[in-house]
């Protein structure tokens, strides 16, 4: 039984959605970097630019912005007025990127606190930055020759390498968006919820679960599912069921001490 169709009452019969069913399916994902460039020098050869300025992404980045309602920028222009600016002006822009003489406005910035401590500054000039990107090859030394061409590649591309999250290492001790590798038996890589990650999300389960007065079981289970089904939704090609289902047992002991913590107090309404 699924928390979904669980009585909060009854939690010795709560299954959350955490534990995993065999093998996750594969799912390759990939790293994304944009660039744009500010002096006169055009962008490398590899004609990265000219994929940016294709037709069919700038119409794909249009249709996202739009479905994530974007805000305007320091200029004021609102998505809507965005199509009718860029069918006079996208030909001069156009003609700018490639030759890599674009020169981006100042945009507004927003800062939000980051998961493992510090803050993330949001509003970047036009996408100047990568992030996010894992190399993986087979030893330390080909992993620092690599290192050193990257930051050439991106020197070229007028990017900013984060050094403070740059490293070479094994792969079982880096971690990419939330996920790590550990060996199974049988020298088979797998993935991983990475430690940091699976420690904010024990954060949040012990704070959805505190014994907060006025607050009945009903509503902290319910605040709980729509936690679990998201965290789950995301991490659900981990490769750990055992390690899953330690973590929801250790969530119903939650509940239930919670339970237990109510019956001594009466109902809450």
């Amino acid at each position: 039984m699924g928390l979904d169709d669980a009585e909060p009452q009854k939690t010795r019969q709560q299954v959350l959605p955490l534990e995993g069913r065999g093998e996750a399916s594969e799912v390759h994902r990939s790293a994304e970097a944009s660039s744009a460039t500010n002096g006169n020098a055009r962008p490398g050869a590899s004609g990265l630019m000219e994929l940016v300025c294709e037709r069919q992404n700038l119409k794909a980045a249009l249709k996202r912005v739009r479905q994530n309602k974007g805000s305007p920028g320091i200029d004021g222009m609102t998505v809507e007025e965005l199509e009718a600016h860029l069918r006079v002006h996208w030909p001069a822009i156009r003609e700018a990127l490639l030759a890599g003489r674009y020169q981006p406005q100042r945009v507004k910035r927003v800062v939000i606190p980051k998961p493992g401590g510090g803050e993330r500054e949001l509003g970047h000039a036009f996408v100047r930055y990568a992030d996010d990107l894992n190399v993986y090859v087979r030893s330390k030394r080909a992993g620092e020759r690599v290192m050193r061409a990257m930051r050439r590649l991106y020197a070229r591309l007028r990017l900013r390498v984060n050094e403070t999250k740059s490293a070479v290492g094994r792969a079982t001790e880096r971690k990419f968006l939330g996920f790590s590798f550990w060996i199974a038996p049988g020298r088979e890589v797998k993935r991983r919820v990475a430690p940091q990650a699976l420690e904010r999300m024990k954060d949040r389960v012990r704070e959805l679960t505190r014994r907060v007065v006025g607050r009945s079981l009903a509503q902290t289970c319910e605040r709980l599912r729509e936690y679990l089904n998201g965290w789950k939704g995301y991490f659900h090609v981990a490769q750990t069921p055992r390690a899953l289902a330690q973590l929801d047992e250790w969530i119903r002991h939650r509940l239930r001490a919670l339970q237990l913590k109510h019956w001594k107090r009466g109902p809450t309404i």
